[in-house]
């Protein structure tokens, strides 16, 4: 489990660093799950289209992806009440997401689970 003050740096730092995340862009996701009983539960590295397409608890999965412009840039998916929003983030060109403009979008995206 995470405590909800670590979950920007940690979503923040696998979008930046996560070997899983880079290798397959767009196919696998950073998923954190909402559980009433235990917390914000990390639910491990999972197949983008599960998370996405899929019925679960309140969540995010975060991924990351590249335009037709081969631009690096993170997506979060946000599941609530089994609804999924996506935000997509800006690129950096030093690939670095753990920046203060990254952390607000970030931030705002996970206000309605967080």
């Amino acid at each position: 489990t995470l405590k909800r003050d670590d979950v920007l740096d940690y979503l923040l730092s696998e979008l930046s660093r996560a070997p899983e995340l880079w290798h397959q862009k767009s196919y696998l996701a950073r998923s954190l799950l909402m559980d009433a009983a235990r917390g914000i539960v990390d639910d491990g590295i999972v197949p983008l289209q599960l998370f996405v397409d899929g019925e679960g608890p309140d969540g995010v999965a975060v991924a990351v992806e590249a335009n037709p412009k081969a631009e690096i840039y993170p997506a979060v998916y946000v599941r609530k009440n089994n609804v999924v929003s996506e935000h997509l983030l800006p690129t950096n060109p030093l690939l670095d997401f753990e920046t203060a403009e990254h952390r607000a979008q970030l931030t705002a995206a996970l206000a309605p689970i967080l």
